[in-house]
């Protein structure tokens, strides 16, 4: 389907939410996905036996998300819409309105945190050493979580207890109070939460997001004072998924946290740009060589070359560490150039004393942090860096022999990130190729050989095992990286 228009994905389930639900747009731009399931999620006065629950309260629970879609080389398709869960998948109607292009979206299921049960005692001695996240005023519809649970809050709703201490990421999507079906795009914030502590934020109605700034501490100390009195407006931390969520993210330290997060703390789904240059009067575009706004274009290309350079407003953009380019050091010989191509521990090596002189394993909470804030937060850039970074780890075989204690643990992280995503989730939708199989091909080649750590070598062996097994992906065919390369030589360096 082509037709002109912004870029918008209804999907209607008929029934719950299924564990995914996948999405495939083609096209360019930013599109916008609604996920609309039969049953409605409600914390805090909206049914399940929460205070100030409307028990007749019947309604739909949405799920939104937007992405800014990279181009991809192909013309744009129509809209396959699919679903999956663990009983009968519900039935889907998808439309779609624009050129859009490739790109596969996905949600985790969420559970009502009213089903949650805990014995009192438990319950009391976990309020009291538990911390808290008091958010004030946030409207009622806003869709919140935290860690790997959202719901959409009630009217009485002031926030979160018994929330164990560590890194938490806590996310909202705001609604329009006129038309509450139109859900804004996923916000979040990182919060490091120690025992017993309180955190007081509260909602900025003029920028519909929460204020991150700290609360005076005199009112931090009188609301520590009532928290009993509050108690029956905070929502329970949902214990159910805490070890998923700590498999997730248990090499993201409080120092990591802070080194990647924005400056302004606040991670959105949109990345919130300004023109490199204004361009705001003709004579503007005519010293940048570009053509009046009123001219027709006489290719695409040409179109694209008139769209306005683009950066993220500064103090926006997520900090994840600058990734090598030159993958080989200065005065390398063409052998050499070959080789470090092929091999990219020295570009590894590189990253590592730059970025982690003092601890290399801090690398696995970066990569933690990206997968978590693409797969909560909905960033698609940290998807991005995800692979990036995961590609430089794979391809490293030196630095196997070197590291196997920081492998051993990246195993262990990729088995349950993997467990949160579907098989062809990383199938590129043009070629067909899938970026993880072949790069976990190249590490598998050189993990599994004699030459690496025993515990390593049988580590790998097994998640390879179980890779097979559960995704059926094989990794015996002969990787790419044994085909000939062709490696292009820096500029004055001759062969031969």
């Amino acid at each position: 389907m082509e037709t002109k228009g912004p870029g918008l994905v209804d999907v209607f389930l008929e029934q719950d939410m299924p564990s995914w639900v996948k999405v495939v747009i083609h096209g360019s731009g930013v599109h916008t996905c609604n996920f609309k399931s039969s049953k409605r999620q409600h914390w805090g006065g909206g049914g399940g036996g929460l205070p100030g629950a409307d028990r007749s309260s019947r309604g739909r629970e949405f799920r939104r998300a937007a992405f800014p879609v990279a181009p991809f080389r192909g013309k744009a398709r129509g809209l396959p819409v699919r679903s999956r869960g663990a009983g009968e998948p519900g039935r889907v109607r998808g439309c779609c309105f624009g050129r859009q292009e490739g790109f596969s979206f996905w949600s985790p299921s969420t559970g009502p945190m009213a089903a949650m049960q805990m014995d009192p005692e438990l319950a009391k001695r976990l309020f009291f050493e538990g911390a808290t996240v008091v958010i004030l005023n946030m409207p009622k519809g806003t869709e919140f979580g935290i860690d790997y649970n959202s719901w959409e809050v009630g009217p009485k709703f002031r926030g979160v207890k018994m929330i164990p201490p560590g890194i938490h990421f806590l996310h909202y999507s705001s609604v329009d109070k006129a038309n509450p079906r139109e859900v804004g795009p996923r916000m979040g914030f990182f919060l490091s939460l120690q025992q017993r502590g309180l955190i007081v934020l509260r909602w900025d109605a003029v920028r519909e997001e929460v204020d991150l700034s700290p609360a005076p501490e005199a009112e931090v100390e009188a609301m520590r004072a009532n928290l009993q009195e509050l108690d029956q407006f905070l929502g329970p931390y949902p214990y159910a998924t805490l070890k998923k969520w700590i498999s997730l993210t248990n090499f993201i330290s409080e120092a990591t946290m802070e080194k990647l997060q924005p400056e302004s703390r606040q991670i959105c789904a949109f990345s919130e740009v300004l023109p490199v240059l204004s361009m705001k009067h003709t004579k503007d575009r005519v010293e940048q060589n570009l053509p009046r706004c009123g001219t027709e274009c006489k290719s695409y290309q040409e179109g694209l070359a008139r769209l306005p350079e683009m950066k993220p407003r500064a103090g926006t953009e997520i900090r994840f560490s600058e990734l090598p380019t030159q993958m080989f050091p200065a005065g390398a010989t063409p052998a050499e150039i070959t080789r470090h191509s092929m091999d990219l521990s020295y570009a590894l090596e590189t990253m590592l004393s730059k970025q982690f002189p003092s601890s290399p394993q801090d690398v696995l909470g970066e990569l933690q942090f990206a997968f978590v804030c693409f797969l909560l937060g909905n960033v698609y850039e940290a998807f991005e860096h995800w692979k990036r970074l995961l590609n430089l780890l794979c391809r490293s075989e030196e630095a196997m022999m070197k590291h196997h204690t920081l492998y051993i643990n990246l195993i262990s992280i990729l088995y349950h990130q993997l467990g949160e995503i579907p098989a062809d989730f990383f199938v590129d939708i043009v070629s067909q190729d899938n970026f993880l199989t072949s790069t976990l091909q190249v590490f598998f080649s050189s993990a599994c050989s004699v030459a690496v750590d025993a515990t390593l070598r049988q580590k790998a062996e097994k998640f390879q095992a179980h890779l097979t097994k559960k995704f059926r992906w094989d990794f015996e065919a002969e990787p790419e990286d044994c085909a000939p390369v062709v490696v292009e030589l820096p500029e004055g360096v001759q062969t031969g």
